[in-house]
């Protein structure tokens, strides 16, 4: 492995504050670490790694690393000098040439000397200019006051550099080039009639001096290799045998806060996690439930790189659940609920009829909703004109986005009529938007459904597949005959073992994988990998009776991988779960994925360099 790509490496104190002190504004709990440079981004510039996935995915191969981007442009702005050697040269090579057809054509000469004069006067000048400013905006990109002032200083050096597409070695965009190479050619032909008996002359003078100009770049800096995606690099890395005395229903991660790392006296933990990439300087956290009434929480360590038991919170309720949820709230939010709140991420869960809200630092069930439905297969946390909480309510299935702060959640956003008569709803999901989130609604009959922020369906999608399907991801993956444009793509699995993919947008089939599974699918996760200089979506998969974890391609539906005996046995429910990880070129990717099996057996797997 090479240095660049070391995560233990050291950066200077410049890369490491460009780096490490320069917080997102859209995401505070986010670090700006990449930048894009597309010319025709509207949002180019410096952002951090959620803004990437989000608002780059369809040029993901134009975004760079940040630290490194200004690193390359620091050390090769030194070398170019206003009025360098070279340059001059130039310079003096054209003025000479010049001359000497102004000694056969004097009548004119007066007037092209002027002409040259001036060009060369304002491509010296605008060469010179623009180094000057390059030097300034790198000599304050450190004291830039605000994430405003710096986001918009790196946005002013894409205007000045770029990254080859085919190289991958930045280069300076010497629009100034075009504009002399320009007035030159037109200064030729406005004397075209008394250069003809010189033209050769002239011609190999212009050809000679272009290739001159030409010639005069920024030294290059070499890109570290970054190879293509091995979908086998993907393996189990830790096993925790009796995690539940019974199946583990449902999985999910989360990040530990400031607040959460202080009352349960991990700081020790915390300050070890800073050069381990798989902590992103804090630490991760699982919850899993299972059908011996307990939610547990298992926290990373990065002194042994392991998951271990933090939390137990016993017979939290009294039946199965069959949902799981986390949301990080802050204090505004949570001084709605109460004052005494430990954590920053509650706990969701929900049972047949009702949903319990859990502050799992003091153990404690802070809000109660119940649903008034007798099935309670699902239920989101979605912002549609503010954060609510989305259920199916009643003997009807009307979905209900309620503020879950209130008391028992009675303070109602939203309500929505599905027409959808005596079909229980069996999957809730959020679908992010800019401004609100979409909803897309799953029910026992084949029909999936999308709902904006006023209630309204904006696409109804009919599954092939008459098979019930509690499984369901979004992932955001390219058009096949666009490279410009990015979808964001529903994947589906069913009871039939069917995994189906449909474009959110129009509800139309993208792919279909019938071959993979002959049972239940009961686990179902997506993730963003490197693949080389791009990026690629998975999507993983995993049936009610196969120990093994498949992995497809998330553009075509293509089996990529199996990982055999990943589990000891099937899963139940929604046990799947991918955490996306950073995607820093320089560190290797962090994205964990965790199964809980039906004998109790939490999995926890990661992408590790063969």
């Amino acid at each position: 492995m090479t240095e660049n790509r070391n995560p233990h490496k050291r950066y200077s104190m410049n890369e490491k504050r460009m780096s490490r002190d320069r917080i997102c504004n859209i995401h505070p709990c986010e670090q700006l670490v990449s930048v894009c440079t597309a010319g025709k981004c509207q949002l180019k510039g410096a952002m951090c790694s959620i803004c990437q996935v989000k608002d780059h995915n369809d040029h993901l191969d134009k975004t760079w690393n940040l630290a490194n981007f200004i690193k390359q442009i620091t050390n090769s702005v030194k070398n170019m000098q206003p009025g360098s050697f070279e340059m001059n040269q130039f310079l003096i090579e054209f003025k000479i040439g010049i001359r000497e057809v102004k000694n056969k054509v004097s009548e004119y000469m007066d007037k092209i000397d002027q002409q040259v004069n001036s060009m060369i006067s304002k491509v010296k000048g605008n060469l010179d200019q623009d180094i000057d400013e390059i030097k300034t905006i790198i000599g304050r990109l450190d004291k830039s006051n605000g994430n405003d002032e710096f986001v918009d200083k790196v946005q002013r050096l894409t205007q000045y550099f770029g990254i080859e597409p085919t190289t991958h070695k930045i280069y300076r965009k010497q629009a100034y080039q075009e504009l002399y190479k320009w007035k030159a050619n037109d200064l030729l032909f406005e004397q075209k009639a008394y250069f003809d008996k010189y033209a050769q002359k002239v011609i190999h003078m212009m050809s000679k001096i272009d290739r001159k100009f030409m010639s005069f770049q920024i030294p290059q800096i070499e890109i570290v290799e970054v190879p293509k995606f091995q979908p086998s690099t993907l393996n189990v890395s830790q096993t925790i045998k009796d995690a539940h005395h019974n199946w583990i229903r449902s999985v999910t991660m989360f990040r530990l806060s400031d607040k959460e790392v202080q009352s349960m006296n991990l700081s020790h933990l915390s300050q070890m996690a800073v050069c381990d990439p798989y902590s992103k300087d804090d630490l991760l956290a699982i919850v899993t439930t299972s059908d011996d009434m307990d939610i547990k929480i298992w926290n990373y360590s990065p002194e042994d790189k392991k998951f271990h038991l933090l939390q137990t919170l016993v017979r939290a309720h009294s039946r199965e659940f069959f949902g799981l949820r986390t949301l990080f709230c802050d204090s505004s939010i949570l001084s709605r609920i109460s004052n005494d709140v430990q954590c920053n991420n509650l706990l969701f869960t929900s049972e047949h009829g009702l949903i319990k809200i859990w502050d799992w630092v003091s153990k404690k069930c802070i809000n109660e909703i119940k649903t008034q439905s007798f099935f309670t297969y699902d239920f989101e946390l979605l912002k549609f004109r503010e954060l609510g909480i989305c259920f199916a309510q009643g003997s009807k299935n009307n979905i209900c986005i309620s503020d879950f702060t209130s008391p028992a959640g009675m303070l109602i956003i939203k309500e929505i009529n599905p027409e959808e008569q005596n079909k229980d709803i069996c999957i809730l999901r959020k679908l992010p938007s800019k401004l609100c989130d979409l909803l897309v609604v799953g029910f026992v009959s084949p029909v999936l459904k999308i709902y904006n922020h006023q209630g309204v369906c904006v696409c109804k999608i009919h599954r092939q597949d008459p098979e019930l399907a509690f499984c369901l991801d979004i992932v955001r993956v390219k058009k096949r005959n666009s490279y410009e444009t990015a979808s964001d793509v529903l994947i589906i699995g069913s009871d039939a073992g069917v995994v189906t993919a449909f474009d959110s947008t129009n509800g139309k089939t993208v792919w279909v994988n019938d071959k993979s599974h002959k049972s239940w699918i009961r686990g179902l996760a997506s993730m963003i990998v490197k693949d080389s200089y791009s990026f690629k979506s998975i999507v993983l998969t995993n049936s009610e009776n196969d120990q093994s974890i498949k992995m497809m391609d998330g553009a075509t539906g293509e089996l990529l991988h199996t990982i055999f005996n990943a589990v000891d046995s099937g899963l139940r429910f929604r046990s799947l779960f991918s955490f996306q990880g950073t995607l820093d070129p320089k560190l290797q990717d962090s994205t964990i994925v965790v199964a809980g099996s039906s004998k109790g057996v939490l999995a926890i797997l990661k992408i590790i360099d063969q």
